[in-house]
């Protein structure tokens, strides 16, 4: 069914192509008849073949690159899947530096942006745009881009390319261990007159007993952190080379920790990817 909708797109977004060589070849047979009233039939091919010449280099330069753009663009698609390497439980180094610093478990919840297309596709950036829930917009909510998985260089954190036919794993989510967060953030609490520890106090608390979205930067506002509720988290996936894709993911997380992910992504978190399309209007729609 995909590869029959995906057909048809491609089909409709060619229709230049399509339109063009029937409608251009009537018009040369209607030209043609014309000029057999008027002049020698040796003089009427030369002007035929002129029209024949202008219709050609006419859709050179104004059909064919749209369309070869089009069939050669980057495709970008999503995958989501809670195995190895994409959903694991690791140890998260946390605090801050000098000061407290210890080692907490974390599950982090990452999915694949896929490039089906023909070409790399450059800069690509996932957006988390807004969040909702029960059906209200979380207003505290500010647009914040994913972290790209296994980059080190802040250059790569928000843009990648994506070469044709291969993948890249982006971070989303993560849940810290709820009571040795909240011991690192007791912690930083006893550090007086400290506004960095104060800061982080309050992320820890909050990320005991939240879910984070993993983004680029940290806002001082910590709506990067939800309560475990159940939300809607709408994202962006865009590329210098390839239009905007749109997706919605439902999130249901009870609060409850458990130490293995084989239990913790059947009884206690379920992220779901619940719509994947070019339609923002469709997908951003607050059910």
């Amino acid at each position: 069914m995909e590869k029959i909708i995906e057909s048809t797109r491609n089909l409709l977004k060619n229709y230049k192509d399509y339109l063009f060589f029937p409608t251009a070849l009537l018009l040369l047979f209607v030209f043609w008849q014309i000029l057999k009233c008027f002049f020698p039939t040796a003089e009427a091919i030369q002007v035929e073949l002129v029209a024949t010449t202008l219709l050609v280099l006419f859709h050179a330069i104004y059909i064919k690159d749209d369309s070869a753009k089009h069939r050669n663009r980057p495709i970008l698609n999503i995958e989501l899947n809670f195995n190895e390497p994409d959903c694991h439980l690791t140890q998260a180094h946390a605090g801050i530096t000098p000061g407290p610093h210890e080692l907490i478990p974390a599950f982090f919840i990452r999915f694949r942006v896929k490039n089906t297309g023909r070409t790399t596709a450059k800069k690509v950036e996932v957006i988390v745009e807004k969040v909702s829930h029960n059906g209200s917009t979380v207003n505290t909510f500010v647009p914040l881009n994913l972290t790209w998985s296994l980059t080190e260089h802040k250059k790569f954190r928000e843009y990648i390319n994506i070469p044709q036919g291969m993948y890249r794993i982006v971070d989303f989510l993560k849940i810290m261990h709820p009571t040795k967060t909240a011991r690192l953030s007791g912690k930083l609490g006893q550090m007086t007159n400290n506004p960095i520890a104060e800061t982080h106090c309050r992320r820890f608390s909050e990320m005991s007993h939240g879910i984070g979205i993993c983004a680029t930067r940290e806002p001082n506002n910590l709506s990067d952190i939800l309560n475990a509720k159940n939300y809607k988290i709408y994202l962006t996936i865009s590329s210098d080379n390839t239009t905007p894709s749109f997706a919605r993911f439902r999130i249901d997380y009870n609060g409850k920790w458990i130490d293995d992910a084989a239990g913790m992504f059947k009884k206690s978190l379920k992220v779901k990817l619940e719509e994947y399309d070019t339609n923002k209007n469709k997908v951003f729609q607050i059910k």
